[in-house]
């Protein structure tokens, strides 16, 4: 995982910050990628885009309630394929592990 992934995971969620400044919300991510429609993983999931002169970036991020983000993953094919195959792990209310699906 490149630099960039890595300091979005750190900051955990997150209401702004400079490093997704110039990106767009496109849509929910069923809404963009149809083909992900009945995977929960991506059901908070919303992509975001910035574009260059020569290429565009895209990135999930998901709403973690009231306007707040956290990173999922690079808008990618294969890591989008990675990560919808991975365990969800569920935590209570206390934080605590409570299923891995």
């Amino acid at each position: 995982m490149n630099d960039f992934y890595l300091q979005l995971q750190q900051l955990g969620s997150f209401s702004h910050h400079d490093l997704i400044e110039g990106y767009e919300n496109l849509g929910h991510v069923w809404d963009v990628y149809p083909e992900y429609n009945n995977n929960e993983q991506f059901y908070f999931g919303w992509v975001y885009e910035k574009q260059s002169v020569s290429s565009s970036h895209r990135i999930i991020l998901k709403n973690t309630g009231d306007n707040w983000l956290s990173f999922l993953t690079p808008c990618n094919p294969k890591a989008m394929s990675e990560f919808s195959q991975a365990a969800v792990h569920v935590l209570n209310k206390k934080g605590v592990l409570s299923h891995v699906y």
